[in-house]
């Protein structure tokens, strides 16, 4: 059995797309499954919209609070799966999503969870336009060491764990959309297994389709929000004396320090122009959402010890 979690706010159109895209994964071969739409938006509508969809297989639960890490362990404690699998409301499940996560999981005893390739959906409709959170490399890859996430692994809008696993740990409230720390939920929550022995892998053949595209502003500010969760994500493991973390927290402090040497030079040199107005502006994004993350790390790294 696996439980299919999705907290979703005020996106109803796109989360009729998502939840009608897995449940194409019932087929005679596909496992036994359950959705469990976890619904943060402001109005409780999204029922509404899912009621048209005739299927016991669907739970929906309402949940005020604007956390997307809460949401996500309210769905946990209601899932029935042995298998917890996570995907977001604007995505599309490939109709073998379910089928190669099971096959995975039964392939790989020893791997406690595992993260899929996220294609960026109609590409071709979409030009000029940047979809965040996607992975497409195409080798299946199993890790035991602390990583970066998005280079070995994937992201949270697609990933399944064994639910015994959350009996060890759970998704911080301080991480993931709706809190301080901005994003990194799914990154705190891989290092947190994989420092603590577990294994996880890549499998490119467990697909879904992100339909999110920004502009360039909103880029820019996505941009911000994932250094910021990267922050407080890595700074958390460096507080706790993790080498991966170190290594991330010294490089990203070395990023800045180029970067305002390039600035200074260009003063000094007098070339002036747009370039140097928007490697500044990126300068300061990134040093005021790095150094938010880095306190929130701090903050919750002795809190949580008190």
């Amino acid at each position: 059995m696996i439980s299919v979690i999705i907290a979703t706010k005020d996106r109803q159109e796109k989360l009729i797309r998502c939840v009608g895209s897995i449940l194409k994964n019932s087929t005679s071969k596909s496992p036994m499954f359950e959705v469990i739409v976890v619904d943060q938006s402001k109005r409780n509508n999204s029922k509404h919209f899912l009621d048209q969809i005739k299927t016991d297989r669907v739970s929906h639960y309402f949940f005020p609070k604007a956390s997307k890490s809460l949401a996500l362990n309210f769905g946990v404690a209601r899932a029935s799966g042995n298998i917890i699998a996570f995907t977001d409301d604007d995505c599309e499940a490939r109709s073998t999503w379910l089928t190669n996560i099971q096959k995975t999981f039964k392939k790989y005893p020893g791997v406690s969870g595992v993260f899929g390739k996220v294609e960026p959906y109609e590409p071709r409709a979409n030009k000029g336009r940047f979809c965040p959170s996607t992975i497409l490399r195409k080798k299946l890859l199993v890790v035991s060491k602390p990583c970066r996430h998005w280079q070995k692994l994937g992201y949270g809008n697609n990933m399944a764990f064994r639910k015994k696993v959350f009996k060890e740990t759970f998704f911080r409230s301080w991480l993931g959309p709706g809190s301080w720390g901005g994003t990194a939920e799914d990154a705190w929550f891989a290092l947190r297994l994989l420092t603590s022995g577990h294994s996880l892998m890549y499998e490119p053949k467990i697909v879904v389709s992100h339909n999110r595209w920004l502009n360039y502003r909103q880029k820019v500010k996505q941009r911000w929000l994932y250094l910021c969760g990267q922050s407080a994500c890595y700074g958390y493991y460096f507080f706790e004396g993790v080498g991966l973390a170190k290594r991330v927290v010294v490089a990203d402090l070395k990023d800045l320090y180029f970067k305002l040497r390039e600035i200074l030079k260009r003063l000094l040199f007098l070339k002036l122009g747009s370039g140097l107005l928007l490697l500044a502006v990126d300068l300061c994004g990134e040093f005021v959402f790095k150094a938010r993350g880095l306190a929130v790390a701090l903050y919750y790294f002795h809190r949580e010890r008190v």
